[in-house]
């Protein structure tokens, strides 16, 4: 197994062809599996032009019956996570017509097929809003030894103080952010006129 950075741009890409795939069906609104899918949910929703729900409670309530959810992640990696929500649905008495789609299909791990995805890799996959060298929770290291094993990462949290002025308008409008403890600032930007 490799580990493979997946960029903003080919995020974007992926996300257009998921989009065009989607076209096909007929659904009410997006559901975002926290947190993987909530990124594709939100892109996927401004290329359909169609709403996002933050809960399935949210879809009981706004929709219909026969209304069809559609369900994303960003990664089917072992099913587990789409698998208890279903069972949660069923627990519920209440089981809509859905969809389910996501980035990246890993076959040889996962229990279940979503409908519609991008990819198939068994590759450990890191997308652009996650750090490159951001450390796997314990789940991801003991799933995944072969990438984890040889690596030590040592994590230092800093606070800092940020210092924001507001330019006046009659100076010309704008911002400057300062961190003094490490010399650093960036200005700019006009503020929205009153």
């Amino acid at each position: 197994m490799e580990k493979v950075i997946v960029t903003y741009n080919q995020f974007n890409d992926q996300v257009k062809k998921l989009a065009e795939y989607l076209k096909e069906i007929d659904f009410a609104a997006i559901y975002g599996l926290p947190r993987g899918g909530l990124p594709i949910a939100v892109h996927l929703s401004h290329l359909l032009e169609k709403p996002i729900v933050m809960s399935l409670d949210q879809f009981i309530l706004e929709f219909g019956r026969h209304d069809t959810l559609l369900i994303v992640d960003d990664i089917v990696d072992t099913g587990v996570t789409y698998q208890k929500l279903i069972k949660d649905l069923k627990s519920k008495a209440i089981y809509y017509h859905h969809y389910f789609a996501s980035l990246y299909f890993k076959p040889k791990r996962s229990v279940i097929r979503p409908d519609y995805y991008v990819a198939e890799t068994d590759d450990w996959v890191v997308l652009p809003w996650e750090q490159q060298e951001e450390l796997p929770s314990q789940y991801h290291q003991e799933k995944y030894p072969e990438v984890f094993s040889n690596r030590k990462i040592k994590y230092e949290a800093h606070k800092f103080e940020v210092e924001t002025i507001v330019i006046p308008k009659d100076e010309g409008g704008g911002f400057e952010s300062r961190i003094p403890e490490l010399g650093f600032s960036v200005s700019g930007g006009q503020l929205p006129s009153d």
